[in-house]
């Protein structure tokens, strides 16, 4: 429960979830490093490439 309650919190108060919401959508997949550097469904591929 803990891991939605911050995902929430993030969704809800991070400017990299605008675009996410203002299509409707809610933001799963999103990958969430450092609690800084957020990877949503369109950029997983970058961030795999990226821990290689």
């Amino acid at each position: 429960m803990f891991a939605l309650k911050q995902f929430l919190k993030y969704r809800d108060t991070r400017e990299e979830f605008d675009r996410i919401k203002n299509v409707g959508a809610v933001g799963i997949p999103c990958i969430v490093v450092d609690s800084e550097n957020f990877y949503f469904e369109d950029q997983i591929e970058e961030f795999l490439e990226s821990v290689k």
